[in-house]
């Protein structure tokens, strides 16, 4: 504003600062009106990004809520691939080494491929995999075994799933690439499901 020979604003100078400020107010208002609608689209969803490099996971403990829908990101930012299983109790292979857990996280759960790039290997176990990105990366396997997801360097994963009230409590997360070194090398992180 200029002031004038008085030292007071004109009648155009005060409508032009009320015309500012009222786009100013306008303008918050839709930006939060946008943002709850964004909010409301993604209902409950829960976002969580797991990041892999050698050899651990990023965060190392993640917590998840019964009856959530999660939405989660995996990226491989190492330089080998990693894999991503969830689980309880560690079973050995034949050789002594780490090789899968006993009981899958994702059992009898539904988990949406929603985008792929650099897949390895994808294996359902008991979990009902969903989505046509899930048929082209399927590996059929004559033995039963937990679900997995395996991501070549740079390679990422997002995944659509829903908690059940039976997942409450503590699992792991851990990496049995190259006959379990990974595990053995500290590649596992915690994953707690609360009420």
């Amino acid at each position: 504003m200029v002031p004038t020979r008085q030292g007071r604003p004109t009648g155009w100078e005060v409508v032009t600062v009320r015309v500012r400020l009222l786009f100013w107010v306008v303008g918050i208002a839709l930006g939060l009106i946008g943002t709850a609608a964004i909010a409301r689209a993604q209902g409950s969803s829960t976002l969580v990004t797991i990041a892999m490099t050698e050899y651990k996971f990023e965060p190392t403990t993640v917590r998840l809520r019964a009856g959530s829908t999660v939405v989660l990101r995996l990226v491989n930012r190492g330089i080998l691939a990693h894999e991503l299983q969830i689980g309880r109790r560690v079973v050995k292979s034949p050789k002594g080494t780490p090789d899968h857990y006993e009981q899958d996280f994702f059992q009898g759960m539904r988990v949406e491929l929603l985008s792929a790039q650099g897949i390895e290997e994808l294996v359902a176990g008991k979990a009902q995999l969903a989505g046509p990105l899930a048929q082209k990366f399927l590996k059929k396997e004559a033995r039963e075994e937990v679900f997995e997801i395996a991501l070549k360097p740079k390679g990422q994963a997002v995944l659509r799933f829903s908690v059940p009230a039976a997942r409450v409590g503590a699992w792991e997360m851990g990496c049995f690439e190259q006959e379990g070194t990974h595990y053995l090398a500290g590649m596992k992180g915690a994953l707690t499901v609360g009420r």
